[in-house]
């Protein structure tokens, strides 16, 4: 849970060098940090399976998913000043997507296979 905490603005585990702060401050996707909050979200899940998930969790995820997702409809607003400097229309979309998918197969109990995204997570490949 710490990485997931370590994305979270709203505690004291917050980290500017965090995937979310990174964004956030450089407006740059860090993808080896990306990588790591998508495998402790397949963790989560993998450690969670049958159980009911403690709201701290849902909320934490849910403001994660919340930050990136308007951070994304930033970056497409021609009006907005806010641009990820390190990704061009195509890979955004695909990044989106990703996530996108991995929270939903969090909270539905049924993670999406790695291998099904354009971009792959190696940490999960490797078993990390």
């Amino acid at each position: 849970m710490k990485i997931l905490l370590n994305n979270f603005p709203h505690c004291s585990d917050f980290s500017n060098d965090s995937f979310i702060g990174i964004l956030h401050e450089s407006r740059v996707w860090d993808e080896e940090m990306y990588w790591e909050l998508d495998k402790e979200i397949y963790d989560l899940s993998r450690e969670l399976s049958g159980q009911d998930i403690p709201r701290e969790i849902s909320w934490t995820l849910m403001r994660i998913f919340s930050f990136l997702m308007m951070s994304i409809q930033s970056h497409y607003n021609k009006n907005d000043g806010f641009q990820i400097s390190n990704l061009d229309e195509s890979s955004v979309f695909d990044w989106r997507e990703r996530f996108q998918l991995v929270v939903e197969g969090f909270f539905s109990g049924k993670m999406p296979k790695n291998s099904s995204f354009e971009f792959v997570n190696p940490l999960l490949e490797k078993g990390a």
